[in-house]
Order: C-alpha cells, then structure tokens, then sequence
C-alpha cells in the first residue's frame, strides 16, 4: 500500500486554479498536524503525534514548538505530552457559538437564569470529555464562576452523567475508566464508583431524563443538567442549572429540575427530535 505524504494530502486544495499560488503550505501541514492530535481523542507524546501526522518526529517537533508559542499546544511538564492549548480552546467556543444549535441553546440558557437567578451552563461534547461553551451567571449569594472551556468531569458533575448516559457507550468508556482508576477519584469523599454504579446511574438518568449533582465536583455546589437531542435522536448538548447546596433544590424530581427538562425538550423539538423517542431507545 502506498503511503501518502500528509502534505499532499491536506493541501491538494492549492492545485486548484481558485487557490492562492502564494498559500502557505506550512499553514496547512500545522492544520493536518492538530487534527491528528484531535483524532486521537487524548494528549499525545511526540512520537505518537508524529505517527498519526505521518511525519518524522523532528519535523512534527519543530511544527509543535511554534504552535507551542502562539498558544495552540501545551505541553505538560511532567508528563511531557502535547495537548490543545488556550488559543485553541477559544478559537474553538468561538466557533461553536456562531453554529445556530449553540445560538438557540444560548437563548435557552439566558431564559432560564432569568426566571429561576441560578447559574445556567451549556456543554458539549468534545473529544475528550464534556466541555462548557456558554453559562450564565445568575443571583446567587456565594460567587460561582463558570469558566467557558473548561473541561468536565463526567462522573462528578450532572453534565458529565448525562453524557455518559446518552452518548454510546464505546465514546465515553475509556474516559469512564480513566476516571474511575483516577486517584482524584479514589481519594474522594464521595462514593468510589464502579463499573456497576455507572450502569445504575445510566438507568437512572434514562428513568428521569435528568441528572442531579450533589457537591461531588465542587464542594458546597449543586446541579441538575438535561441532554438536548438532535433530529437523529442523539445527544448533542446538555444544559444544566447550577445552585448554592442547602439553598437551592435541584434534585431530579424539584422544579427547577421539570423547568429545565421542559426548557432543554423545546430546544430539542427546535432541532426537529423527539426527546421521549431518544429518551425511551
């Protein structure tokens, strides 16, 4: 089998009599070089980057090092692994926000933490892990900041639960065991999942249509989030509200939990889906 220089592959586009004769190819090999990483769902050392660019390792190198500066990868110290860095992470929010989905989840948001003055998040999935790109503050009296792109748990927070009990199983399992083996996780104050309490919790979250959170991420801090399905019937959004623990009820059968099911449901038949269908296969 032959085998294909990514640059050929990725800038066929400058053949093209359209194309500008000056493109930068370089432009392009650092593109193809982040969507290998992006394909391989998980931070990547150098020669498993390398490997996925189909590149020499000191090529892809010198490519990292000046993505590096300008802020789309990081490297972590200890481990020495190249992930996404801060330049990606906005640019990325960014563009989800412009996507009309987002837009009409982001009125969605804006509704609710103007009737119930909770905090309210929007989160999707991205390779990784469920990530948030949108909240709203609400009036609480404790200060809860919600950084947008930041990364989620998925066992520790009502978002993550839902995702993981709607998402197919074979997209979140490595994750899932990743967290559960995670020593954050077992020196948690919380129950020590299993397996066979993640199961429970997708039965669960299925029976509700909800999932609650009850301070396991962040201590002193509660929510419930709902899943946002598309016209196939799969999840592609979640929405949450997030309260002050003995302030505010957000279990799964409270108000505010029937609230934002019903709110998360409209933006759903917005999208074309039937929520019950989905919730029901």
């Amino acid at each position: 089998m032959t085998k294909h220089s990514p640059i050929s592959e990725y800038t066929v586009g400058f053949e093209d009599p359209r194309s500008p004769k000056n493109a930068n190819r370089s432009v392009g090999i650092g593109l193809f070089i982040l969507k290998a990483m992006a394909d391989m769902g998980r931070p990547g050392t150098l020669g498993e980057i390398a490997q996925a660019a189909r590149m020499p390792a000191s090529r892809t190198h010198r490519f990292l090092a000046g993505m590096i500066q300008a802020g789309a990868v990081r490297q972590d110290a200890s481990s020495g692994r190249y992930d996404f860095g801060p330049l990606l992470v906005t640019l990325g929010v960014s563009a989800l926000g412009r996507v009309d989905t987002v837009k009409m989840g982001t009125e969605a948001l804006t509704k609710l933490t103007a009737e119930t003055g909770l905090v309210s998040v929007l989160v999707v999935w991205a390779s990784d892990g469920p990530l948030v790109i949108r909240w709203e503050q609400g009036e609480l009296g404790t200060a809860v900041r919600i950084r947008e792109g930041r990364k989620l748990p998925l066992l520790r927070t009502a978002s993550g639960k839902v995702f993981v009990s709607y998402l197919p199983e074979e997209k979140t399992k490595a994750l899932v065991e990743q967290e559960l083996a995670a020593p954050l996780h077992q020196a948690s104050g919380s129950k020590t999942l299993t397996m066979e309490d993640v199961d429970a919790l997708r039965a669960r979250v299925h029976r509700d249509g909800v999932a609650d959170n009850t301070g396991e991420s962040e201590l002193g801090i509660v929510g419930v989030a709902a899943p946002i399905f598309g016209s196939d019937g799969e999840i592609i959004m979640a929405i949450s509200l997030i309260g002050v623990a003995g302030v505010v009820d957000l279990g799964t059968d409270s108000q505010h939990a029937k609230k934002l099911k019903a709110a998360a449901d409209d933006v759903s038949g917005s999208f074309g889906a039937s929520p019950s269908a989905a919730i029901a296969s």
